[in-house]
């Protein structure tokens, strides 16, 4: 093949899937230094979805590490040509004044005095290149010790603010906001220096989002509020045993700790990609309509997911001597956990876009070497050269 066919089918490849914008760290920076005259982090790269015409990167003020803004390019013949467009620094620079004046005035004392130790208002509109079409939107985080849990004194102190949240949204709506949705977790979350930060860290996990609507000032009782959290989602509901997961994990987790150390010196590794919110998940199985039995004191049985690469695809080094011992010590140490580890999934990661998982159904009921490799094999002997 001549030399320049292959140059073009390179290019177009390129063009094609989309990747680096043909803008780096140091063009962002330049720019915004141009424009607005302080110095950014840019921390991570820009780059175009795939196909996408347009996009965007996070920049954060060296000097006011709170102030975090968007940069936005276009592309142009392909994204070797991209350039900058435009920027959101106006509207965060604004509203992370806003969110300074808040944390120094009686409204922030409110909130401490109800046993929020920190809160924040954090700018969550969509900025897009036309921003016209923008709906300003703002979220209230809280935090308070131990975040949200399954007792009815989180959802009564949380209602018992309802005065002071509804302050907020008139606040908001003074600066043309809108209240969009409070969002509480830990204290030790409460630190956080802007939202990539928070974003990179674990506080998603554990945070509780309560949906806002119009009627909010309609909610009086902890019992109304309990109910908007659970079956007013935004998403059609919150979802309960995503909440009871979520607190469970975060309770029960250190005690397994040392357990998960020792099943990754074996080889596996958690799967935090599962469909679970997290890799140890209670599976007590409520329904949105069994509010009243949200009060849980213990999780009856937790699913444990882990994942295991096969090197080079051999799957057939699972079922040799070695390779069944490993997962005999791994089924042993889960049998002797001081949690009640039900179920445990495997996710098998070889070089495939398909999938295989392993899966004991009831891990006590595992008594053999015999027993396991049978239901090994159930899954992976098709794949066995």
């Amino acid at each position: 093949m001549r030399r320049g066919t292959v140059v073009m089918l390179i290019v177009l490849g390129v063009l094609v899937s989309g990747c680096s914008v043909g803008l780096d760290k140091g063009d962002i920076k330049r720019y915004v230094q141009r424009e607005h005259e302080i110095k950014v982090e840019v921390p991570r790269e820009p780059t175009l979805g795939a196909k996408s015409p347009s996009g965007s990167t996070t920049v954060i003020s060296k000097d006011d590490p709170t102030l975090q803004f968007e940069v936005f390019f276009q592309s142009g013949i392909g994204p070797f040509f991209s350039s900058i467009s435009g920027d959101s620094y106006k509207e965060k620079s604004a509203f992370n004044k806003l969110n300074k004046d808040y944390q120094n005035s009686p409204l922030y004392g409110e909130f401490k005095d109800a046993g929020f130790l920190h809160s924040k208002l954090v700018d969550s509109t969509f900025y897009s290149h036309d921003y016209d079409e923008n709906e300003k939107k703002a979220t209230l985080y809280l935090f308070k010790e131990d975040g949200f849990a399954l007792q009815d004194s989180d959802y009564q102190m949380l209602f018992e603010a309802m005065p002071s949240i509804l302050s907020i949204q008139e606040l908001l709506s003074a600066a043309n906001y809108s209240l969009e949705k409070i969002i509480v977790n830990g204290e030790e979350y409460s630190e956080f220096k802007n939202m990539y930060e928070y974003d990179n860290s674990s506080a998603q996990k554990f945070e509780i989002e309560v949906p806002v609507r119009n009627d909010l000032a309609d909610i009086h009782s902890a019992s109304d509020l309990k109910n908007l959290i659970h079956n007013d989602h935004y998403y059609g509901s919150l979802n309960t045993d995503t909440l009871v997961k979520k607190h469970f994990f975060k309770r029960d987790y250190p005690v397994f700790e040392d357990t998960i150390t020792d099943i990754e010196s074996l080889g596996f590794k958690r799967d935090e990609n599962s469909y679970d919110a997290h890799f140890l998940s209670c599976e007590n199985n409520l329904q949105n309509d069994e509010l009243e039995r949200i009060n849980l004191t213990e999780c009856q049985d937790y699913i444990l997911f882990l994942a295991i690469g096969i090197e080079n695809d051999n799957y057939k080094a699972i079922v040799t001597e070695e390779g069944l011992e490993k997962w005999w010590q791994m089924v042993q140490k889960l049998k002797s956990s001081t949690l009640n580890i039900h179920r445990v999934q495997v996710e098998l990661l070889d070089s495939s876009i398909y999938y295989v998982d392993v899966a004991f159904e009831d891990v006590k009921s595992v008594q053999s070497k015999e027993d396991m490799k049978s239901i090994i094999m159930e899954e992976i002997g098709h794949l066995i050269k």
